[in-house]
């Protein structure tokens, strides 16, 4: 027994191969961006590249949704995308009185529940990613869940304050092997749901897999759950977010170089190309024909291996796994649209799920790691300007550069989820042929002549 041990545990650590040193020199390099991030803001009063250029912004996207949240009119006034369970969370979650005749910018300043719960949350998230990881494979856990938990596009979520870091925990929840209730998973998926629609399709792995009572679970749980928060909001009808929705779909429109700073995909530099700005006078009229042409056949290519993969799964439902169906769900969704490079952990969180096995893995997981560091090579100078810095409280001058990884992350995306939905098919084509191999052995044994029963 013992031999088969020592056989066994050899086996592995020989297919583990580069990666016994390859993910934790990632997950090192990971937290050497972190501490140097740090010894940045200590030294000048702003984070690096790439974190957010604007000093002065720090936590906003929280504090903006709070102040409608504390003084009504989201969705008449400020015309919000957000379903109503967003400003019901942050009704309670923050102070009613550092709102009261305030600025969102001067609330930030008052409310420390506020500032409390998103941080409370962020560290909730590492510990959930972390027991994730652990139950998936304890040798990678402690380095994807550094590079997951505390990576560039969580720290990015945490630095803009976005509510996408309280969607993520009942992502987390819903697919993370945590919760063993079936309906604990769908109200938590139910919730992602409605602090975050686009993730709606978190419920079609459902349905590619035939799941008809889980999909129905789902919609019911998501249907529940926004019209109780709509009934506690006394706001938000369903009609009127369609309408916000509606009225906000195609406004994107890129306006400088900045609007590239953390993009997700390569929308804001087709826009920024087709836009006013002056693109041709710095790079020069090929490259501006050629990003028009290239970059959208880049993303429709993207797209369609992702919706063909998930037609096949739809014959073959046993063949891929549910988490490996939402990653491909999602992906597509966060595609159509530019919601921010911080939305890549909704997709990194399945990737680090990924088994060190086939070559297209492999790949996978290294893009991913790299996606993860928080640092930037830049090139050339942006002309610096003034700002306010939120955490030092005080005037402070930036200066920043064009950054190499503004320009190459989204195209590493795309790239990362092209090798997984190759991987997918790959194993897809497998299970078809083994289907018509056997098909073919099957029919040709019925045909097979029969000896006569003996008497």
């Amino acid at each position: 027994m013992c031999f088969t041990e020592t056989v066994n545990i050899a086996v592995s650590s020989n297919k583990r191969g580069i990666n016994r040193f390859l993910e934790p020199i990632f997950g090192v390099c990971v937290l050497a961006g972190i501490a140097y991030s740090l010894w940045y803001l200590s030294e000048n009063y702003f984070l690096p590249q790439p974190f957010f250029y604007a000093a002065d912004d720090t936590f906003m996207d929280w504090f903006n949704v709070a102040y409608w949240a504390n003084n009504g009119g989201a969705f008449d006034t400020f015309n919000t995308i957000y379903p109503p369970i967003s400003f019901v969370f942050l009704e309670i979650f923050s102070l009613g009185k550092c709102y009261i005749a305030s600025t969102p910018g001067l609330a930030r300043l008052c409310d420390w529940v506020g500032l409390a719960t998103l941080h409370g949350f962020f560290l909730l998230n590492i510990g959930l990613v972390a027991r994730a990881y652990f139950k998936f494979d304890r040798q990678t856990a402690i380095w994807r869940t550094i590079a997951m938990g505390a990576g560039l596009p969580m720290l990015y979520a945490l630095n803009r304050g976005q509510l996408l870091i309280i969607c993520f925990t009942f992502v987390v929840l819903a697919f993370g092997n945590i919760l063993t209730s079936a309906r604990g998973r769908w109200i938590a998926t139910a919730i992602a749901i409605n602090f975050k629609p686009y993730l709606i399709v978190a419920m079609f792995p459902h349905l590619l897999k035939r799941r008809w009572s889980r999909f129905e679970g789902c919609a019911l749980a998501t249907a529940a759950v926004y019209g109780v928060t709509w009934v506690i909001l006394g706001d938000g009808s369903p009609f009127k977010l369609y309408r916000n929705i509606v009225d906000f779909a195609g406004f994107y429109q890129a306006i400088n170089v900045l609007d590239l700073w953390y993009s997700g995909t390569y929308i804001p530099m087709v826009s920024l190309a087709q836009g006013p700005f002056p693109l041709t006078n710095y790079i020069g009229s090929t490259w501006v024909e050629l990003i028009e042409v290239a970059v959208p056949l880049l993303l429709r290519f993207t797209q369609a291996i992702i919706a063909l993969t998930c037609v096949w799964s739809f014959f073959r439902p046993r063949v891929l796994g549910t988490n490996r169906l939402a990653l491909l769900c999602i992906s597509f969704a966060l595609l159509s649209t530019e919601a921010g490079g911080y939305t890549q952990i909704l997709i990194l969180f399945f990737i680090f799920m990924e088994k060190w096995d086939s070559a297209f893995q492999k790949a996978v997981l290294v893009i991913a790691y790299v996606l993860c560091i928080p640092g930037e090579i830049s090139f050339g100078t942006i002309p610096a300007f003034p700002a306010y810095s939120y955490f030092a409280q005080q005037p402070v001058y930036l200066q920043f550069g064009i950054g190499v990884g503004s320009l190459i992350r989204p195209a590493l995306l795309q790239l990362m989820l092209i090798l997984i939905s190759l991987d997918s098919m790959r194993r897809l084509h497998r299970s078809t042929r083994e289907a018509i191999d056997e098909g073919a052995a099957r029919a040709l044994a019925s045909q097979a002549p029969r000896k006569p029963a003996g008497r």
